[in-house]
Parts: C-alpha cells; sequence; structure tokens
C-alpha cells in the first residue's frame, strides 16, 4: 500500500528553550527638597536563560498529494527561571547627597503550550519540511525588589532606606511560528526536530512600599 500522512497522531518531546525580555530604563520621578528628579543607569541588564522542556502533543494530518495540511497542539513544562539586577545612582542631586538604587528582578515561566497549524512538503514520501504557526501562551510568574537608598543633611540620621517589593503571576498569551523535518520511519512512527520562536507579550509588576512610617507611592 502506499504510505499516507493521512490520520491522528499523538506523541513525546524534549528538548531546550532559551528566554529573553526586554527591560525597559528606569526613571525616577519622585523629588525632594534639595534633589532633582533624575534618571537612574544601570537598569538594562538582562541575561538569556536556557531551560528544559517536555511535554506532549496530538494532531492531526490531511495529504494532498504531495502536500499535508494540518493542526497540532501541545502543552509543555519549562524550567525557565531568570534573575536580574540592576544598580543605579542618581544625577543632579544637591551637594552632600548620594542615592543609590538597587533593582533585583526574577521571572520564571512554569508551562507552555501552543495551538498551531501546519503545512507540509514532501521531498520524499516519508520525508516532510513544514512551517507551522499559530497562537501561545504560558504561565509567568514575576517578583521584583527595589531599595532606594538615599544620603545627606536632608534625611533624617543623614540617611533614608526605601524599600518597595511586588509579585505578579498571570497566563500570558501571545503567537509563535517556526518549522521542522519529520521522518516517517514506519508506517506508525516518525521523529521530528522543530523549532518554534515564540511571544507571550508584555507584562508589568507594581512594587509597593514595605517599610515603615509614612507611605510612599507605588513603582
Amino acid at each position: 500500500p502506499v504510505f499516507t500522512w493521512t490520520g491522528i497522531y499523538a506523541g513525546v518531546n524534549a528538548g531546550a528553550a532559551f528566554s529573553g525580555s526586554e527591560q525597559p530604563r528606569y526613571t525616577e520621578g519622585r523629588g525632594f527638597v534639595g534633589l532633582n528628579p533624575g534618571v537612574l543607569d544601570g537598569f538594562r541588564k538582562s541575561r538569556e536563560q536556557t531551560g528544559f522542556v517536555g511535554g506532549g502533543q496530538i494532531g492531526y494530518n490531511y495529504q494532498v498529494g504531495g502536500i499535508v495540511l494540518g493542526a497540532e497542539a501541545d502543552f509543555q513544562y519549562a524550567g525557565l527561571d531568570r534573575r536580574r539586577t540592576g544598580t543605579g545612582a542618581l544625577t543632579n542631586l544637591a551637594p552632600g547627597h548620594t542615592d543609590t538604587d538597587i533593582l533585583t528582578s526574577r521571572t520564571r515561566i512554569e508551562t507552555l503550550g501552543t495551538v498551531r497549524g501546519r503545512i507540509g512538503f514532501l521531498p520524499t514520501e516519508r520525508l516532510m519540511v513544514y512551517a507551522t504557526g499559530g497562537l501561545a501562551y504560558g504561565d509567568v510568574r514575576m517578583r521584583t525588589a527595589y531599595t532606594d537608598t538615599g544620603t545627606g543633611p536632608f534625611f533624617p540620621g543623614g540617611i533614608n532606606v526605601i524599600p518597595y517589593s511586588g509579585a505578579r503571576s498571570s497566563m500570558q498569551v501571545g503567537y509563535v511560528a517556526g518549522g521542522g523535518i519529520e521522518y516517517a520511519i514506519t508506517d506508525r512512527l516518525s521523529a521530528k526536530i522543530e523549532g518554534l520562536y515564540g511571544d507571550l507579550g508584555r507584562s508589568s509588576v507594581t512594587a509597593r512600599y514595605t517599610g515603615t512610617g509614612s507611605t510612599e507611592p507605588t513603582r
């Protein structure tokens, strides 16, 4: 019988994921008596994170001549954990004053999933080269801490430490696109190598004042 790609399939997968994010420049917008608002430098540090991903997928193919049309959904565990630390100092301060700031952040992605369409081309009967794209979603957990330390004669005791912290967990939704190569080893077993690029959109976390005394604004 002639081999065909048409039918329902299911399988397991494992691989590596590489995550990165943009961290905007932090601007100090609050002023004190004798201090002018300025820009904090050093808050653009970021680090690419590599982690393990593994899970399963299910889909359906329909072959028309040398073209295969299909849809696939997958769900993955993702061990992506990224930590960053940035330091900065305010400029344009009054004489005798310093302002040192430390910002730490942690972003963790524990689960990832996609729902995608596929279109494949058959160079040979059992070899398929395909493109794929669709919806991506992931559980994104963020935590941040910020400490503003000022010294100078305007502060009681010559020093003022202002701590902030915040956390957020949300299901982010975005898009994914990529492609791969799949080979049918037998009539019922195939193997593939696939690369995907995904974007889960933007998310933010609010850091609130956690010290004692007067209430400070959120950041």
